[in-house]
C-alpha cells in the first residue's frame, strides 16, 4: 500500500539582492542598499524570466537566458521563496510577513531580472536571507562594498562599506567582473522541467530519499525524524491506497497537520489533544493559549473542518473555526463539539474512520458493527452492516458526498463491499469516480448477475461502470473520466475520456509507459506520472530519459509517493 508518509517542511532561508529604492522594514534594521558582497556570497548568478508561479505568487519557475555566474544547469529553476505550509498559513490568513519569506510582495508573470541563487540539496533555488526583495531593477541608487574581513558582517553600518560607481546595468556586469567570476554560458539543453511537487521514495530496507525537483541524481537521504510534521494523503478513489485507514494519532506526541496544511493538532499526553497553527509560537511571543479537548486519539476530517476525537465509550465531533481579525490575524482556532456518537467498545477500532471528500458523511466502526453519520441533517448514526461473530466489518472509503460506501466484512481478505447508499445495493470491489457517476469494478470475482448488469456498448454512456479483470496491480481514478491502470504484465495508464486499457475493453489508449512496473504515482497539478520500472530506476512521463538511482540508494524501490507540492494552490 502506498500512502504519503511524510511531507517536505523545511523551511529555507532566502533573499535576493535588492535596490535601495525598496521601503525597509522594522526587521532589517534599515535598507543597507544594494550589496555586491551578498551577491558574490551566492554560486549562481542568472538573468531570467518568471514563466509560472503559485497562486500566491510566491514560489516560482524562472526560464534562464543566461548563467553569468556558476556551473550552467537547465533552462528552467524553481526558485523557491518559502515552504508551502508557511505561505498557506500565512496567504491564506491575510497575514504580511513584512521583510521575510517573500511576504513583502509578489513575483509577478513575467518578470524579468538578474537573481543570486544557491541549488539547496533538494533541487530548488534559493537565496542567501530572509530580508531581501527577489529582484533587482535598474538604474540602481548606489552600489557599494564591504571594507570588513567579514564582507557579510554589520552591512547596515555605514562606517563599515564604501560607495561603488555606477547604477545602470552595464555597470553591474562591470562589478560582478571585478568583484567575482563573469562567465556568461547559455542554459544546459534538453534538462527536464523542474517539478512543483517532491517525491519520497522508500526502498526494501526502510530508508526514505527525497528525490530532487530538479531531477539531477543527487538523492538526500531523510529520516521522519527529519520532519517537524506529518502528513498523509489518503485517498478515496485509488487502489490499494484507499484499503490503507487514513491518518490518526493514538500516541503521546504524536502530530498531524490537517489536509489543507493549515493547522496542526497533537496528542500532547494521554488523555488531551491540542489545536494551533503553524510556526505560532516563532510568529508571536505572546498568544494565548491554544484549544484544548479531552480524548485518546484523533484525526481530522477531509477538509479540515472537523475534528474526530475518541474519547472512552464516545465518538466527539468538533467543529474547527478559524478567527481573524484584523488586530490579531492569528488567533487561536476555536473548537465546538458538534456531537458526541456512542461507541461499544472503540478498542482495536481507534482510527477506524471515513469521511467524504465533502466532509458531511462519517463511516466509523466499533464492536456492534459500521455506522454512517450525517454530519449536517442531524441525524442519528445508522448501523449499516452489523459484526457477524468474530467478522468486524471495518470502512474503507466514502464517495465524495457520501452516496457510496465502501467497507470490508473480513479484515484479511483482499476484497471489499461498494454500498449504494440510496438503494442499498452491494457490489464486489468498486471504486468511485469524484463526481459519483462513474465506477470501476476490479477483478474477477464479481457474480455473473452483477456483471451481467453493465455489459455496455459502444458508444459507452457516461454513467456505464468500466469492468477491469482481472484484478490489476492499481488502479485510480484521476478525474471523473480518466484513471489509469497498472496491469499484471506492464502499466497502462493515460488522461481520456472513457479511456480504454488493452486487454480491458474497446479502442487504443496512449500508453504514459509500456512495460515491467513495480509502483507508479501521480501528480495531478502538472499531470506526469513516475513509474519505478526495476529495482533502482524511475521514468517520469514529460521526459524520456530514465534516471538510474543505483549508485545512489542502499536497496530496491519498493514505493514512491508525491509530498504536499511546493507551490501553493489556492484551490
Amino acid at each position: 500500500m502506498r500512502q504519503i508518509l511524510f511531507t517536505l517542511l523545511v523551511l529555507i532561508s532566502l533573499s535576493i539582492f535588492v535596490t535601495p529604492t525598496q521601503p525597509a522594514h522594522a526587521c532589517s534594521g534599515g535598507d543597507p542598499g544594494a550589496s555586491i558582497d551578498e551577491i558574490m556570497q551566492n554560486a549562481t548568478i542568472v538573468l531570467a524570466t518568471v514563466v509560472e508561479r503559485d497562486d500566491a505568487g510566491v514560489n516560482v519557475v524562472l526560464h534562464v537566458e543566461s548563467y553569468l555566474r556558476g556551473e550552467p544547469a537547465g533552462e528552467y529553476l524553481l526558485f523557491q521563496r518559502t515552504d508551502p505550509v508557511l505561505t498557506r498559513v500565512y496567504y491564506e490568513y491575510g497575514y504580511d510577513t513584512g521583510c521575510t519569506y517573500g511576504g513583502a510582495g509578489e513575483i509577478g508573470l513575467g518578470t524579468r531580472g538578474y537573481f543570486a541563487l544557491l541549488r539547496s540539496s533538494g533541487g530548488t533555488y534559493v537565496t542567501l536571507d530572509t530580508y531581501s526583495q527577489p529582484l533587482l531593477t535598474f538604474p540602481v541608487e548606489q552600489w557599494w562594498a564591504s571594507t570588513l574581513s567579514d564582507p557579510m558582517g554589520d552591512m547596515y553600518d555605514p562606517q563599515n562599506r564604501t560607495a561603488l560607481e555606477g547604477t545602470d546595468e552595464a555597470s553591474f556586469l562591470e562589478l560582478l567582473e571585478r568583484y567575482g567570476d563573469l562567465t556568461p554560458t547559455p542554459p544546459l539543453a534538453d534538462q527536464p522541467y523542474p517539478l512543483t511537487t517532491p517525491l519520497l521514495i522508500t526502498t526494501d530496507t526502510g530508508a526514505h530519499y527525497l528525490f530532487p525537483v530538479d531531477r539531477h541524481n543527487e538523492m538526500r537521504s531523510v529520516s521522519p525524524d527529519s520532519f517537524p510534521a506529518r502528513f498523509v494523503s489518503h485517498p478515496a478513489n485509488a487502489y490499494p491506497d484507499m484499503l490503507d485507514l487514513p491518518p490518526s494519532c493514538a500516541e503521546a506526541g504524536c502530530v498531524l497537520h490537517s489536509p489543507d496544511l493549515r493547522l496542526i493538532a497533537e496528542q500532547t499526553d494521554a488523555q488531551t489533544i491540542t489545536l494551533t497553527y503553524p510556526y505560532r509560537e516563532w510568529a508571536f511571543s505572546v498568544a494565548m493559549p491554544p484549544p484544548t479537548v479531552s480524548g485518546q486519539a484523533f484525526a481530522f476530517s477531509r477538509t479540515g473542518e472537523a475534528l474526530l476525537v475518541w474519547n472512552g465509550d464516545q465518538l466527539d465531533v468538533y467543529l474547527i473555526q478559524r478567527l481573524v481579525e484584523d488586530e490579531m490575524p492569528f488567533n487561536q482556532p476555536q473548537l465546538r463539539r458538534l456531537t458526541s456518537l456512542p461507541l461499544s467498545n472503540a478498542n482495536g477500532h481507534i482510527g477506524a474512520a471515513e469521511w467524504s471528500a465533502d466532509g458531511s458523511t462519517l463511516l466509523y466502526a466499533d464492536d456492534l458493527g459500521l455506522w454512517v453519520f450525517d454530519l449536517w441533517r442531524g441525524a442519528e448514526p445508522n448501523l449499516i452492516m452489523a459484526r457477524q461473530w468474530e467478522a468486524f466489518p471495518s470502512p474503507v472509503f466514502v464517495s465524495s458526498t457520501g452516496r457510496y460506501l465502501g467497507m470490508k466484512t473480513d479484515a484479511n481478505s483482499p476484497d471489499w463491499l461498494l454500498m449504494d447508499a440510496h438503494s442499498g445495493e452491494l457490489f464486489e470491489n468498486g471504486l468511485v469516480s469524484a463526481d459519483e457517476r462513474r465506477v470501476a469494478l476490479l477483478g474477477r470475482r464479481q457474480p455473473l448477475a452483477q456483471a451481467s448488469i453493465y455489459e455496455c456498448a459502444p458508444p459507452m454512456a457516461s454513467n456505464c461502470p468500466l469492468i477491469i479483470a482481472p484484478m490489476p496491480q492499481e488502479f485510480a481514478w484521476l478525474d471523473n473520466s480518466a484513471y489509469y491502470v497498472v496491469g499484471t504484465s506492464g502499466a497502462y495508464y493515460g488522461r481520456y475520456d472513457l479511456a480504454y486499457v488493452p486487454g480491458y475493453g474497446i479502442g487504443e489508449p496512449r500508453l504514459a509507459y509500456e512495460g515491467d512496473v513495480i509502483d507508479v504515482a501521480y501528480e495531478p497539478h502538472q499531470g506526469l506520472f513516475v513509474t519505478v520500472t526495476d529495482d533502482h530506476t524511475l521514468a517520469f512521463s514529460d521526459y524520456r530519459r530514465e534516471f538510474d538511482l543505483s549508485e545512489q540508494i542502499d536497496g530496491a524501490i519498493t514505493r514512491v509517493e508525491w509530498l504536499p507540492p511546493l507551490f501553493y494552490y489556492a484551490n
